[in-house]
C-alpha cells in the first residue's frame, strides 16, 4: 500500500470521527428537546455538545484503535486482509460509544 493510499485512509478515518462526533452532539440536542428544551436554548446545548470532553475522548480511541489495527493489518498481512478488516469492522449504523 502506498503513502497516498495510507493517507487517504487515514483522511477518512479522520473525516468519519468528525461525523460521528457532530451527529452525537445533534442526537443530545434531539433528545433534550425532547425532553421540554426551548427552541432558544438549542443553540447553547448544541456548542455544548461539540465542545464536549467526554465525547472526544470516546471517539478518539474507538477511532484511534481502529487506526492502529487496521495498519498493523496492513504492514503484516497486506492490503486485503486490511480492507475486509475495516469493511468487517465499520457500522455506520451502530450507535455511537
Amino acid at each position: 500500500m502506498t503513502e497516498a493510499t495510507k493517507g487517504v485512509i487515514v483522511w477518512l478515518l479522520n473525516r468519519m470521527e468528525n461525523l460521528e462526533h457532530e451527529l452525537l452532539a445533534h442526537r443530545i440536542v434531539l433528545e433534550a428537546v425532547k425532553s421540554g428544551l426551548p427552541a432558544r436554548g438549542v443553540a447553547e446545548v448544541l456548542q455544548a455538545a461539540r465542545q464536549s470532553a467526554d465525547a472526544h475522548a470516546d471517539l478518539d480511541v474507538k477511532y484511534q484503535s481502529t487506526r492502529e489495527r487496521f495498519f498493523q493489518l496492513v504492514d503484516d498481512a497486506g492490503v486485503d486482509q486490511a480492507s475486509v478488516f475495516l469493511q468487517q469492522t465499520w457500522n455506520p449504523d451502530q450507535q455511537p460509544n
